[in-house]
């Protein structure tokens, strides 16, 4: 058995607007992380709620909440 760890990234509206994309990818990459999957999505309002709403007590909630309602 491997003991390789996954975990999930999340490049936020805002830095794709940006392009900062490709940017974002080479820092982890020359921080020594391999990306094995690239997935983009674009989520709903409903879809990012439920997402997030396990942090909906944390203090930094009430900072990124508004990014559910840049669209739809």
């Amino acid at each position: 058995m491997s003991n390789l760890e996954q975990t999930l990234s999340i490049i936020k509206p805002d830095a794709v607007e940006r392009n900062l994309e490709v940017e974002i990818k080479e820092m982890f990459q020359d921080k020594g992380f391999k990306i094995v999957k690239d997935k983009k999505i674009q989520i709903t309002k409903s879809e990012a709620e439920q997402f997030y709403k396990v942090h909906e007590t944390k203090p930094f909630y009430r900072i990124y909440a508004p990014i559910f309602h840049l669209d739809q």
